[in-house]
């Protein structure tokens, strides 16, 4: 097997529902050495499915790979194992609320004067500043909602749809990521650890930077599709009532093929459509010419004619149709995974390969605490010790 890019980095991960535990995911795909500590009732994303420890594949999306931990911090005992696996990591992820940390005393004030080299990851929600910082925060409330997502990139006039489960927090985890990796880097120059935060509504306003531009400059959200700033840019029903996505993302520029191609040339004979600002300024009257052709063809017609004119398009699929796309197999972007059920779920995979390690083999979660013994053990606690811990209620095995 090939060395992993993170092999001895090893992460603690303090980590609740999609995004933190994410993160901490990738890093144990990539190598390091990754456990998962949760609370005697464990993480409350094992119960959002199927709770098996056998399986559970909604938990097991972000937290394969791992090591299970089961600690209850509030007791002494429970608290003096976490500062101990504290003591040789290199990596923190935690999504708790300010304040308890400061009530478990591990805040990155706290555990950077004590560790000094610890690279904290604190996922938030809304921030640590301003009249939300305390404010539960989650996918769907601080980021698809209070960013503008969900009613501005609906239809115009129509109502917001409900939000795509952990978009947000994956797009958050990635975010921390970059955040951590970095911070690794910059340790190995200055050996000085980092406090590395992001949260879902600050990635949510970074994933719409063109849009809070656009808005400035006078384009108005939520867009009509039948005003769109760009008609050649645009979504169209064909004949047989499926959709395809044209994106000739210059409309001047894209006109002239795209004229030839749909047999429009009153789009490029018509000098009132034949200018650089003609789409943004009569896109109703381009796009419902355009609307007219499509639809006197099937979708795989017009597929095949913009693909052969080399103009940019696209099927719009639904999930079950990602889920068999050979394009998708053909380039390992989802993995097939067999639970001890003998039950097959399809995993996207993470999404950034390397030359120089392969798909690391998937290693099923376990119950809340499942590698509670072996991890205290290699710590030097002996079965007595651990034995005696779970009598009080400090560990879960």
């Amino acid at each position: 097997m090939r060395t992993r890019l993170l092999n001895g980095i090893k992460v603690i991960d303090m980590s609740t529902f999609v995004a933190g535990p994410c993160c901490a995911k990738i890093l144990g795909e990539w190598g390091a050495e990754v456990i998962k500590i949760e609370s005697p009732k464990g993480d409350l994303w094992r119960y959002n499915g199927n709770d098996s420890e056998d399986e559970n594949p909604i938990f097991a999306t972000d937290n394969y790979g791992k090591r299970f931990l089961s600690v209850d911090m509030k007791k002494d005992e429970g608290a003096k194992i976490v500062y101990q696996l504290l003591g040789d990591a290199d990596i923190f992820i935690t999504n708790f609320r300010e304040e308890a940390l400061e009530r478990l005393n591990l805040t990155y004030g706290q555990l950077s004067k004590k560790y000094p080299k610890l690279i904290y990851a604190h996922v938030q929600g809304y921030g640590k500043e301003g009249p939300l910082k305390d404010k539960p925060g989650y996918d769907s409330t601080a980021f698809f909602a209070r960013s503008g997502i969900l009613l501005d990139i609906a239809d115009e006039g129509k109502i917001p749809c409900n939000s795509p489960a952990t978009v947000g927090d994956h797009v958050l985890a990635l975010c921390i990521l970059s955040g951590i990796l970095a911070a690794l880097y910059s340790r190995t120059k200055n050996g000085k650890g980092d406090l590395v935060t992001s949260g879902l509504y600050q990635s949510a306003i970074y994933l719409l930077s063109s849009m809070l531009v656009e808005n400035q400059l006078g384009i108005e959200y939520p867009m009509s599709r039948k005003k769109a700033i760009n008609p050649l840019s645009n979504t169209y029903q064909c004949k047989d009532g499926l959709w395809l996505m044209v994106g000739g993302t210059n409309y001047y520029a894209y006109l002239p093929n795209f004229s030839r191609l749909t047999d429009l040339p009153e789009l490029i004979e018509n000098k009132k459509y034949n200018s650089p600002m003609a789409g943004l300024l009569y896109t109703e009257e381009i796009t419902a010419i355009i609307e007219k052709r499509i639809r006197t063809k099937n979708r795989d017609e017009w597929i095949k004619i913009f693909e052969d004119g080399d103009f940019p398009c696209e099927i719009l699929q639904h999930i079950p149709d990602v889920l068999n796309d050979e394009q998708a197999w053909d380039n390992n972007y989802l993995r097939e995974v067999t639970f001890p059920t003998g039950n097959t779920r399809v995993f996207a995979k993470t999404p950034v390969d390397f030359a120089s390690q392969n798909t690391p083999e998937f290693k099923n979660t376990t119950k809340v605490g499942g590698n509670t013994r072996e991890i205290l053990k290699e710590m030097g606690y002996t079965d007595g010790d651990i034995n005696a811990l779970q009598s009080k209620g400090a560990i879960i095995c």
